[in-house]
């Protein structure tokens, strides 16, 4: 009997086709890494955003008139020079031709159109209408309120977006509100958030 042939070894491939195979394999991993990445990002945060990008409905502002800044300007008049702890008396037209005194420059990305409130018998939400981020209307609210020790910004809403208490976004949103009350130059927003504003409402 002759001898039996070898075997034919199976070519092994060179370095150049096994970069080649590998370069492929990563790019399907990262195709499917990034379809998954999306797909949990969207369902984590596309509420958020669709929130965030729908404006919310504005309230009926009291004011202010041209008459709430004439009378105003008198009742600033009439306060004694030297007592800043004297309470204002104010209606709520007056205050909001008060917040209208609130120029900032923009700052953290966001452009202060103007300052507006509601009020009720516990609490004062503001309202700081500004533009920024890609958004044209952008409407940060919060409470402030007029019971507790500590009247911080609480229950902050950007547009339609409820943010969470004690969350990253919120402790974000209130350095944004921060950076704005420190770029005031009247001071009045600074007094706002530290709940430091003294004023009695007249109907």
């Amino acid at each position: 009997m002759g001898e039996e042939l070898p075997k034919n070894k199976k070519k092994k491939d060179g370095c150049f086709i096994s970069l080649i195979k590998g370069f492929g394999c990563f790019l399907i991993f990262l195709f499917f890494f990034s379809v998954l990445l999306t797909g949990t990002g969207y369902y984590l945060f596309g509420p958020i955003v669709k929130a965030v990008r729908t404006d919310c409905a504005l309230p009926e502002f009291d004011g202010p008139t041209e008459h709430d800044f004439w009378s105003l300007q008198e009742k600033q008049l009439n306060k004694k020079d030297g007592d800043s702890d004297e309470i204002i008396h104010l209606t709520h037209g007056e205050y909001n031709a008060l917040l209208s005194s609130i120029r900032i420059p923009p700052v953290s990305g966001v452009y202060l159109y103007r300052v507006r409130h509601i009020s009720n018998e516990s609490y004062l939400r503001y309202y700081l209408i500004c533009s920024g981020y890609m958004l044209k209307k952008l409407v940060i609210s919060f409470i402030i309120d007029k019971k507790q020790n500590n009247p911080y910004p609480a229950q902050i809403n950007i547009n339609s977006w409820p943010v969470p208490k004690d969350s990253i976004y919120e402790k974000q949103i209130n350095k944004i509100i921060k950076n704005m009350a420190d770029s005031d130059k009247t001071k009045l927003l600074t007094k706002i958030i530290s709940g430091k504003i003294k004023i009695q409402f007249e109907n």
